[in-house]
């Protein structure tokens, strides 16, 4: 079991080669198809700043200064991945917004790497929630790398948070490629999640499970923790995690406010790569 395709967002933000360094070096960790996308925001442009016909001779060079940088982001994407020794990498490039089209795209790859920012301001204007959108719509795991991080790829230590969610359950199954060749994995339980009357014991079932995989995982229970998000980067960072994976909660935009909790800590917050899935 492993990563057949990996798609990962290009530009020229800062904390961009470390984004595309551990995409790359997933990639050929997996021996994986490496797909770089990026999109000269030609359309948003032609949406939100000109007010006449785009398509007019004043403008044109304008257009070609963004498809240009698109380019030039791409070339950066084609370095990293030549100097990590992928075996097959692609360059996509596309005038529409790239977490649209990589949303699109999230049913034929196995893998999203997009940067992560987040409460500090993005480049590109957009909100943190981004990532939690493209998860829910692309139906693909995303991997969110912090910008200035060169995280370790693939991950050493895995810190995998376990509630027997559904979103839980397949953010593990999602990250299993990772979690089979991990030196540590350990997974972090809040409070008491057994079912007595079902006879059913989380910690023993979630180990069971993956020792079948070839994952020899470590329990750790936590108690008492008021707030769950800041208590698992607490862990992480405590633990010298290179991977933080869990479950995506709260997903569209009628329901943004529900981003609350875990996944909006997580978000807001993250200083370790993490991988999220709904």
């Amino acid at each position: 079991m492993n990563y057949t395709t990996i798609l990962v967002h290009v530009d020229d933000a800062p904390g961009a080669d470390d984004r595309l360094n551990a995409a790359a070096q997933l990639a050929r960790s997996a021996q994986a198809h490496l797909i770089g996308l990026a999109s000269s925001g030609v359309t948003a442009f032609s949406r939100d700043v000109v007010a006449t016909d785009f398509s007019s001779p004043a403008i044109i060079p304008y257009l070609e200064t963004l498809r240009q940088r698109a380019e030039h982001a791409l070339e950066r994407f084609a370095k990293a991945a030549d100097i990590c020794a992928v075996q097959s990498a692609e360059r996509r490039q596309t005038d529409d917004d790239p977490f649209e089209v990589i949303s699109a795209l999230g049913p034929y790859v196995d893998l999203t790497v997009l940067d992560h920012y987040g409460a500090g301001p993005r480049p590109d204007g957009r909100h943190w929630q981004v990532a939690a959108e493209v998860t829910a719509r692309s139906g693909c795991p995303v991997l969110l790398v912090p910008p200035g991080l060169r995280p370790s790829m693939p991950p050493r230590r895995i810190l995998l948070a376990w509630n027997a969610s559904r979103e839980a359950a397949r953010a593990m199954r999602c990250a299993m490629p990772l979690l089979q060749g991990a030196e540590v994995v350990d997974v972090v339980m809040f409070g008491d999640i057994a079912k007595p009357a079902l006879q059913i014991c989380a910690s023993v079932e979630i180990r069971q499970l993956l020792s079948r995989y070839g994952v020899d995982a470590n329990i750790v229970p936590k108690r008492g923790e008021s707030e769950v998000g800041h208590a698992l980067m607490e862990l992480a960072v405590a633990s010298r995690a290179d991977l933080l994976v869990m479950g995506c909660y709260g997903h569209s935009r009628v329901r943004e406010l529900l981003l609350g909790g875990t996944t909006r800590s997580v978000l807001m917050s993250a200083s370790v790569p993490v991988l999220m899935a709904e």
